[in-house]
């Protein structure tokens, strides 16, 4: 018997033997499923090699239980085991190798397999050639693991090293008959072996290649997920409504603008299928678009829909058919079109107005070429009326062209002026003449513009023309008229216009009387001069009249009378003089009166500007001349206004002169004012000066003997009124240096010692020497400020600044605080940013905080502070020229200290800004009560 029908003889347990196919069958079917979700032919040579395997192992099974299979189950047994090897030998090349072709491999592959299956069957000694086959392939197949261990450092590698030792001691324990060892061995083997395609891999060539299905599965599930979340996204965020449909019309989901746009809910949605949602007049549409979608694929139309508050509203349906959980569904776009349908509606409301008006209007709308004859292409109604041809006859040059009815002398002037605005691509305006068909001339309007391409070469000229000949013909008379009431404009205001009023409108009526009367102080406007009777017809009238006496003044004239004499518009006056007198005269005698001086008609209008009379015009025809009313009107009119100019402008004089006089008072005042306050300016500041030394010269002594009493003192309640006492001077000190730093700053002597510096330098320096200020309460400080930044500034004064906001920030921050400095650029200023995280301010803080001896919390009596720290910034910063305020959004959310600085090299000059916070009290008895203060506690 052979060795190896010996060893399966001799098995301790026949069942142990179906560990090894179980495993291989494991694999192998583990495999198949990889294979089956990417298709990767290089799992498919390792699913037969495994199936062959199994076969290999099965052959021992059947030993184990004594079912005799004879040597050709021998040879299987051989034969069979062989594909396992070959198929890591060729995973282990594909490392080295990185073959492209996996589909010609793989049936190499398969045909081997096929082969080593019917090798068994051949009269030759096949063990002999599969043990030496396995062995040779066996090393190179290590010596290649190695080599990609030590290049790649991949796992796998090791573990099919593993797995070849573990599958050698198991072939070597079955030669010396330890069975146990040998079912180990390779189960040892295949399991190292099946480790491998655990392992999460992504490389594209080499063993590990053949099983990163796992993390591929994971990128896609991945990938799928994130192509699912982005779809659902690109899905709601759609403009347009997205409804999908089942094939019995239910809808199955909608987005989210379908739900804005219907006014249904998600769950409503559900419920309703396309007809509910589809006005019943176009009902048959949702029909038409299943079957269009279904049969092409594709439907578009326009349909009116409803809204759940039963609304109907315009809407665009674009139809497609999509695959939806595996089924094919109907999904319909939709885009609520009712604002453009009602812009359609407008418009073409809009062009039958537009028709009806070019019908009416007086003239002609066209569109023509731009060339020598002017070529029509369409031309209105009004064509007509303006050149007494038909439409027809000019579209096309059919009768005439358009160029043949401009005068010639014209012709020149308007080809040259419509070229040239087509050319800058500007619209035109000119008149011109031209010859109707009866051969009038007429003088017209015309106003165009030029339609292009997108290329800009012209297309067409479109424009309307209109008949002015009327209006030329009173141009003449408008512009006399115009010259009367400019002549007005231009007169200086201290020129009399009475006396040449009347000769103006006289000029415009031609024969006929005009009498100007000036209003004045004594209201003399009499009848003789308006009426402008000579004496001895004066006489005559006056008998006539009897004791309605014309020598009287216009106060004496009845007040309705009065009222037709003043009237700002020129009226007839009715019965000629008879009604002049409000027909307190007999129509005999006006009449009488009437035909002696010639009269044919009585006008009059008042010299007036809004309620404001400076006289009257009485005009008396004597002959049927025709007045020009509107010219009449505008030349008194301008006249009135430059009388209301003329009587403001003496007013304004006046005004001005008194003005003058005050202005003397108050500057006489001023200079002595300005000249007191410098004076107390001056006193104010030796006072501090002197209060500073003052004060300075006990407190040194203070200051240095204090801590020699306290060191020398062995009475602890001697010690704590020591330490009392070194407290308050050492506040008193503080307090007398920033008073005296305040008001070297306030004086206009104090000249800033300006140099070009690195800001982000002089902040990290400050930052530094207050480490320990930072640290004592945990704040982290944080500078945004770029090394690039240059300022032009005194660096001493810069750096107290820094030094005063930074420990205001710090007092009132809480612990594990954080500090941030920033900055931003302009042309000319810097602005930099002092954020804190701290307890905030009130407006009202925010109103004082700079503010000189102000504290945020009176009740808080805090030795270090002075009250002058903000007040001092603020000086620094203005001397500097900038601007200094907190931003903050309330108690207990941090405050933001904002400042601005010069630019590098920009010269600047000491700024004092015009206006500042709120004045503080005297200097001076703010220190006192200040003092007094600390004296009481």
């Amino acid at each position: 018997m052979h060795w190896r029908d010996t060893v399966i003889a001799n098995a301790l347990n026949p069942f142990v033997w179906l560990i090894l196919p179980l495993l291989s069958s494991s694999l192998s079917i583990y495999l198949l499923n990889l294979y089956i979700k990417d298709g990767d032919k290089r799992k498919l040579i390792f699913i037969l090699a495994f199936f062959a395997t199994t076969i290999s192992y099965g052959y021992t099974v059947l030993e184990a239980f004594q079912i005799q299979t004879g040597a050709l189950g021998l040879r299987f047994f051989d034969w069979t085991s062989v594909p396992i090897i070959i198929a890591v030998f060729i995973a282990a090349n594909d490392f080295i190798l990185k073959p492209t072709n996996y589909n010609l491999i793989s049936k190499g592959f398969l045909f081997f397999t096929i082969f080593s299956f019917l090798i068994p069957f051949f009269p030759i000694n096949t063990i002999a050639i599969s043990t030496y086959l396995r062995m040779f392939v066996a090393i190179e197949i290590n010596l290649v693991a190695l080599y990609g261990f030590i290049k790649t450092r991949n796992p796998s590698f090791i573990l099919f090293i593993l797995s070849m030792i573990s599958l050698s001691i198991g072939g070597m324990s079955f030669l010396i008959e330890e069975n146990i060892t040998g079912i180990f061995g390779n189960a040892v083997g295949m399991i190292f072996l099946g480790l491998i395609f655990f392992i999460p891999q992504k490389e594209q060539h080499g063993i590990s290649a053949y099983f990163s299905i796992q993390e591929k599965l994971k990128d896609t599930k991945k990938a799928l997920n994130e192509s699912q979340s982005r779809y659902l996204r690109i899905f709601n965020a759609a403009k347009d409504a997205f409804l999908i449909f089942d094939l019995n019309g239910n809808i199955i989901e909608a987005n989210e603008k379908a739900f804005e746009m219907y006014g249904y809910s998600p769950k409503e949605f559900s419920s309703l299928s396309g007809k509910d949602i589809v006005h019943p007049d176009y009902a048959h549409l949702f029909i038409e678009f299943k079957e269009s979608v279904l049969s092409s694929g594709e439907f578009q139309t326009e349909s009116v829909d409803i809204k759940k508050d039963g609304t109907s509203f315009n809407v665009e349906i674009r139809g497609a058919d999509i695959e939806y959980n595996g089924r094919k569904h109907l999904l319909a776009i939709v885009r609520d079109v009712s604002n453009r349908k009602k812009s359609e509606d407008q418009l073409k409301k809009s062009r039958r107005q537009l028709a009806t008006l070019m019908s009416n209007l007086p003239g002609m709308a066209y569109q023509c070429l731009h060339d020598e004859k002017w070529t029509m292409k369409y031309v209105s109604s009004g064509c007509k009326n303006l050149t007494e041809f038909n439409a027809d006859d000019l579209v096309e040059n059919k009768n005439i062209s358009y160029n043949e009815l401009i005068v010639p002398q014209d012709r020149k002037y308007v080809y040259q002026t419509v070229t040239k605005a087509l050319n800058n691509h500007e619209s035109f305006e000119m008149t011109y003449r031209i010859n109707t068909s009866s051969g009038k001339e007429k003088w017209v309007w015309e106003q165009g513009v030029g339609v292009f391409s997108e290329d800009g070469s012209i297309i067409d000229i479109e424009g309307f023309i209109t008949d002015i000949t009327e209006w030329k013909k009173s141009d003449e008379e408008l512009q006399k008229i115009a010259q009367f009431a400019n002549d007005y404009v231009s007169l200086p205001l201290d020129v009399n216009l009475y006396e040449d009023l009347g000769n103006k409108i006289k000029s415009l009526i031609g024969s006929g009387i005009v009498a100007v009367n000036r209003i004045t102080d004594e209201n003399t406007m009499y009848l003789e001069s308006i009426l402008g009777i000579s004496d001895k017809k004066l006489a005559v009238v006056n008998k006539l009249l009897g004791n309605q006496h014309v020598g009287k003044p216009i106060s004496k004239i009845p007040s309705d009378a009065k009222e037709l004499l003043t009237s700002g518009s020129l009226v007839r006056v009715s019965h000629g003089v008879s009604g002049l007198f409000f027909n307190r005269i007999s129509k005999s005698v006006s009449k009488a009166i009437e035909k002696m001086v010639h009269i044919t008609g009585i006008y009059s209008i008042g010299l007036r500007y809004e309620s404001e009379l400076f006289g009257n015009i009485v005009i008396v025809l004597t002959d049927e001349t025709h007045l020009n009313k509107n010219a009449i009107e505008a030349i008194v009119n301008q006249a009135a206004v430059v009388l209301d100019k003329q009587k403001a402008w003496k007013e304004l004089q006046d005004a001005h002169e008194e003005i003058r006089a005050m202005n003397l008072h108050l500057e006489k005042k001023v200079k002595q004012r300005t000249e007191r306050i410098e004076q107390l300016l001056k006193q104010k500041d030796e006072f501090i000066n002197q209060l500073g030394h003052d004060l300075k010269n006990p407190l040194g002594p203070l200051v240095n003997l204090i801590p020699i009493i306290e060191k020398h003192s062995m009475n602890q309640k001697d010690k704590e009124i020591l330490n009392v006492i070194q407290r308050n001077v050492g506040y008193m000190k503080n307090l007398v240096q920033k008073t005296l730093e305040l008001a070297r700053l306030n004086s206009p002597n104090t000249k800033l010692s300006k140099t070009n510096f690195s800001l982000n330098s002089v902040i990290r320096n400050i930052i530094s020497q207050n480490k320990y200020l930072f640290e004592k309460k945990q704040i982290a400080v944080e500078s945004n400020i770029s090394s690039q930044i240059t300022v032009y500034a005194d660096q001493l004064r810069i750096e107290e600044l820094f030094n005063n906001l930074l420990n205001n920030a710090v007092k009132y921050s809480k612990e594990y605080g954080k500090i941030i400095i920033s900055s931003s650029e302009s042309e000319k200023m810097i602005t930099i940013s002092i954020k804190d995280d701290g307890m905030g301010m009130t407006s009202e803080q925010i109103d004082h905080v700079f503010d000189e001896f102000y504290k945020a919390d009176e009740s808080r009596h805090d030795f270090e502070s002075s009250g002058l720290g903000m007040a001092i910034c603020k000086r620094i910063v203005e001397k500097h020229g900038g601007t200094i305020w907190v931003e903050s959004s309330g108690l207990n959310k941090g405050s933001v200290f904002y400042f601005t600085l010069p630019h590098k090299s920009i010269s600047t000059t000491s700024f004092e800004p015009r206006n500042e916070h709120k004045k503080t009290k005297n200097v001076h008895e703010k220190i006192d009560l200040l003092l007094q203060k600390e004296i009481l506690h």
